[in-house]
């Protein structure tokens, strides 16, 4: 609205600067000339002023943002009629919508997008962002792969790229765990416990970087926590013997399974047999089974090693030979120890358990035969430990020999000479003979010897009246053997001493031996017989 004079050079141009227009569209400005005689023209043109910066919004990529792709693509909006440059290239189009193809490069890539309108404004836009195409370093050192174990939980240990993250996925025969996050440290590393199932149990370690770039490490781990069989087959548990050593046998489980008897390795191909020494008392004989993870299973038995017999400790009878003319005999006795039976004769005897460790004992057997009877007790305890305790049992029932004369043979006797004659023969071996003389009701006893061939001689003084004798004998097995009572009558006489007796002595002695040599005839058939008999 103002005139401004301005002046111009010899050839007609000026020039004129306006420092205060407005900013806006259609500003008309006026110039007009005039002469000296008033002429004048006058001319116009229309200006738009912009003194602000063109709109830019760039909204890919945002700042920062990392990619594992090198060929992008920059999105965003800018003034329309405005001119684009990425990194100085100018890039075609005026739209007003920017969609630019990009390729960067490995590692930090500077993005700087520029718009410039038609008055020479400009604005610009910087975006710093990263290709990252390389996956994440990732390493599992715990548990390895094909990893055997017992036990139900494991450790997953290693170290990854600082910056990224981590998941650990486990497949497992009944329930799955999948993407637990872990979180590393801050130098990368990471121990994470996971829990397993009998079985294989698949582990799967996901690694992911800032790009997206993923890493993965798998490992299988199997869980056995069942233990290996083994079993012994023989002996049986609680087998008392008297061996010093003993046979077992057994079976096992014979893949990757290792086997220890009493403490010592044994080949194991899934069965055994070995000796194993005992010692005396009880004796654990222990069989272990451990497989190559530690599972460990054991069978016991126990065996008593016994190798004392038990002890017959006889009260009846103490002697080891006996005579005896009962065919049945008492045995009464304790056996000492653990006995599981006792024999007499192959006959078994009823134990009685007292209680102090002694059994005792009360039987009576009978002699089968005639003569000498070996009478034999047998114990036996439980690991067939044998005592004996033997009896000679001479057994006889035949009654002794005995043949009697008596001198003067005459049952009345009248004579001055009372001395009256007894004598015989009996069994050799017997020591006595009795000699019963009763008179007048008052008996009287002699006991008389018997020579070593079975001879005797009594003489008895006879009284006035009756006189009665008999003869006993007892063998040494208790039979006895008698005479009938024979009696005599005496009266005495005095003496004539007109006549000669001597021969009437003579007579009475030629009796008397020729009965003995009739007797000894007698006895050593009698003996030679019984000799064959027991022959």
């Amino acid at each position: 609205s103002e005139w401004v004079e301005v002046e111009f050079d010899d050839n007609g141009d000026f020039f004129h600067t306006f420092t205060d227009l407005p900013e806006g569209a259609d500003i008309v400005i006026k110039a007009k000339v005039n002469d000296v005689a008033l002429n004048y023209n006058e001319t116009s043109l229309t200006v738009t002023i912009d003194r602000t910066p063109p709109r830019l919004i760039v909204l890919h990529p945002l700042e920062d943002a990392i990619f594992n792709e090198a060929d992008i693509t920059i999105v965003g909006e800018y003034e329309p009629g405005s001119s684009i440059t990425i990194n100085g290239l100018e890039r075609k189009g005026t739209s007003g919508t920017l969609s630019e193809p990009y390729t960067l490069s490995e590692g930090r890539n500077t993005i700087v997008v520029t718009a410039t309108d038609p008055a020479g404004n400009s604005a610009m836009v910087t975006r710093s962002v990263k290709l990252d195409r390389f996956a994440p370093t990732l390493t599992v050192l715990a548990p390895r792969n094909n990893l055997v174990t017992r036990m139900t939980k494991v450790d997953v240990d290693g170290d990854v790229e600082i910056g990224s993250t981590i998941t650990v996925s486990v497949y497992r025969s009944n329930t799955d765990t999948i993407d637990e996050p872990i979180m590393p440290a801050e130098d990368g590393t990471f121990s994470h416990e996971v829990d397993l199932e009998e079985g294989e149990n698949v582990i799967v370690v996901t690694s992911v970087d800032d790009a997206k770039n993923i890493a993965q490490v798998t490992r299988i781990v199997y869980v056995d926590t069942t233990a290996p069989l083994c079993t012994i087959t023989s002996p049986a548990d609680g087998t008392i013997t008297n061996e010093n050593t003993i046979r077992v046998l057994g079976t096992a489980d014979a893949l990757a399974v290792t086997l220890y008897l009493n403490g010592k390795q044994i080949h194991n191909d899934g069965s055994f047999d070995r000796l194993v020494n005992l010692n005396e008392g009880e004796n654990v004989i222990e069989l272990r089974a451990i497989d190559v993870i530690g599972n460990e299973y054991s069978d016991r038995v126990t065996v008593t090693l016994d190798t004392v017999a038990p002890e017959i400790d006889m009260a009846r009878p103490t002697a080891m030979h006996i005579l005896t003319n009962d065919a049945e005999m008492r045995l009464i006795g304790k056996v000492l120890g653990d006995p599981t039976s006792l024999t007499a004769m192959g006959i078994d005897v009823p134990l009685t358990d007292e209680g102090d460790g002694t059994y005792s004992s009360d039987t009576t057997v009978t002699m089968p035969k005639q003569g000498v009877n070996d009478v034999l007790l047998v114990a036996r305890d439980r690991a067939t430990n044998v005592a004996t305790h033997s009896l000679s049992v001479d057994f006889s029932t035949e009654l002794p020999v005995l043949m009697i004369s008596y001198s003067p043979t005459s049952t009345n006797i009248e004579s001055d000479n009372p001395n009256f004659y007894i004598s015989g023969i009996t069994t050799q071996g017997i020591e006595a003979v009795t000699v019963t003389h009763i008179m007048s009701g008052v008996e009287e006893t002699t006991v008389a010897p018997v020579a070593e061939d079975g001879t005797f001689s009594v003489v008895r003084t006879l009284k006035n009246g009756d006189n009665t004798f008999s003869v006993d004998v007892t063998d040494v097995y208790g039979n006895t053997n008698g005479t009938a009572a024979y009696t005599v009558s005496y009266e005495y006489v005095a003496p004539d001493t007109t006549q000669v007796t001597t021969s009437s002595w003579d007579a009475g002695a030629i009796s008397l031996w020729i009965l003995a040599i009739a007797v000894a005839l007698f006895l050593t058939v009698v003996i030679v017989s019984r000799m064959m008999k027991k022959d």
